[in-house]
């Protein structure tokens, strides 16, 4: 009985460390800004963060324009995007954290349209 009971409480053990294991590794949030529709002149450039929650996670990766963040401050990932070629459709920026094996994708889309006029020389 005795056995049976700690290999019970055992098993519980391991389950509830894999339990913790779990949540700990999961991703609860990333929100992107700035969000919408943005204009930016060319040649500017425009920071572009990523907020997570957990404030630690791997790497942020936003798609759009294929930049990779492993280091962040207090769960804010940056990077600064320069408007020089751009697609007349503009550029569609998401954020997604990655920890572990768990990825999460910001809700929220970045637009930044550049308009078509040319910088004067």
């Amino acid at each position: 009985m005795k056995k049976a009971l700690l290999a019970a409480m055992a098993v519980l053990l391991v389950l509830g460390f894999a339990a913790l294991k779990c949540e700990k590794d999961e991703i609860v949030s990333v929100t992107l800004s700035p969000t919408g529709d943005q204009e930016v002149a060319f040649g500017d450039s425009l920071e572009i963060k990523a907020t997570t929650d957990p404030a630690e996670v791997d790497k942020v990766v936003f798609s759009g324009i294929d930049v990779e963040v492993t280091e962040g401050t207090e769960g804010v990932y940056s990077t600064s995007w320069k408007a020089e070629a751009v697609d007349t459709e503009g550029v569609y920026i998401t954020a997604k954290a990655v920890l572990g094996e768990n990825e999460l994708e910001s809700e929220d889309t970045l637009h930044i349209v550049v308009p078509d006029t040319l910088p004067e020389e």
